[in-house]
């Protein structure tokens, strides 16, 4: 990687932040609630979204990923934002096609009910897919608990990435398909953990169609940013999906008081969903 892409990375992830800082510790607090929510059940599965835009849910997404990553686990994310990729934005794609150019490879999107079975044997997936992820480096792993402190930074890293790809024309229809929930149900078998990434709630109905094919979800709201009926219909639209919501992160609250601030992107959708506010005002 050239140091300017290395440089993205070391902004969204957590490895210049000191193990006992205020920053690191939330997101392992966030990994441990997460944990806590599914009791004794295994989770294999993670949806993040939020309501709005420019709430954090993409740095959320990248630093509970890392953070799953560096208790040993191997974590996939995926850039399902087919609107406005922001975690594909940040992490260089090296010539992967991303997930539109995996479901295009893989299913027929146009064949309705006689999309891709379940069952079904699909030659050289596991190439197909291997061709399409990327293997970010995460650094060390997380000895915070531990007192050895040894460095492990050349240990491989156990942390991927499935970029969004191009943006499709249809991308309602591409993720609610068969094909996409045969591809979550498949790569939930290849990997500990998949942490997805979805466009908001309310500008789009993407994520309510990969709600429920998840193990859980959660929504991430920007202290201050969105009026609180707002939220409420998010999650009141997430239950009538039969989704599994597990929390709500609270982002961005003062760093003296609470210990949670999370960084965003000022442009993420500023473009894409402008005016989208000015409804509800």
């Amino acid at each position: 990687m050239r140091q300017k892409e290395i440089n993205r990375l070391t902004e969204l992830f957590l490895r210049d932040y000191p193990a006992k800082s205020r920053f690191a510790e939330a997101y392992r607090t966030l990994r441990t609630n997460v944990h806590f929510s599914f009791m004794n059940k295994e989770f294999r599965s993670i949806m993040i979204t939020s309501a709005g835009a420019k709430e954090g849910k993409t740095n959320t997404v990248a630093n509970l990923g890392y953070t799953l990553s560096q208790s040993g686990k191997s974590v996939l994310m995926i850039d399902a934002d087919l609107r406005k990729p922001m975690l594909t934005t940040l992490i260089p794609s090296q010539g992967s096609r991303g997930l539109t150019g995996l479901l295009s490879d893989l299913f027929d999107l146009n064949a309705g009910d006689k999309a891709v079975n379940g069952e079904e044997k699909i030659p050289y997936l596991d190439e197909k897919i291997a061709s399409d992820i990327l293997n970010i480096p995460s650094g060390s792993s997380d000895n915070s608990d531990n007192s050895d402190n040894s460095d492990n930074s050349d240990a491989p890293s156990k942390l991927f990435l499935l970029p969004s790809g191009k943006r499709p024309p249809n991308p309602h229809e591409m993720l609610g398909s068969k094909g996409m929930s045969f591809l979550i149900s498949y790569l939930t078998k290849k990997f500990d953990v998949v942490v997805i990434d979805t466009p908001p709630l309310l500008p789009a109905s993407d994520a309510l169609m990969l709600a429920p094919q998840t193990d859980g979800v959660v929504v991430v709201v920007k202290a201050g940013m969105i009026n609180r009926s707002l939220v409420r219909k998010a999650v009141d639209q997430l239950r009538m999906a039969k989704a599994n919501l597990l929390g709500v992160v609270l982002n961005s609250m003062d760093s003296r008081k609470e210990g949670y601030y999370y960084y965003y992107n000022k442009k993420y959708y500023s473009k894409y969903y402008s005016g989208y506010y000015g409804k509800y005002k």
